[in-house]
């Protein structure tokens, strides 16, 4: 029998891409970044065009290797999830799964 994983809200994926962007120095190959994400690649490529269209990350190139970096709104707008995700883990909630609807219409 096999475990599945609770499903992770889009908020709580774009906290684990922006994250690892930041935690590189805010520059990061798109293949470390894929992998801290834990995300399938389809749906990586998705949620990066989300993020890029957002103005929160950039794509660039250096030579053959591909980076994305985090923009000034990039880290304010990590601050701002990382920020709700320890005040709603303090009612044993947090970013996790869709079951906070009103999220998605405040910060996407």
């Amino acid at each position: 029998m096999s475990r599945r994983r609770p499903e992770r809200s889009r908020l709580r994926i774009y906290l684990d891409v922006l994250d690892a962007v930041e935690r590189e120095g805010g520059r990061a190959r798109i293949t470390k970044v894929l992998s801290a994400s834990g995300v399938p690649y389809d749906r990586f490529l998705r949620f990066l065009g989300e993020l890029e269209s957002r103005g929160l990350l950039l794509d660039s190139r250096d030579g053959d290797a591909r980076y994305l970096e985090i923009t000034a709104e990039g880290r304010k707008f990590l601050e701002e999830l990382r920020r709700m995700d320890r005040f709603l883990r303090g009612f044993g909630l947090g970013i996790r799964r869709p079951s906070l609807p009103f999220l998605s219409k405040i910060y996407l």
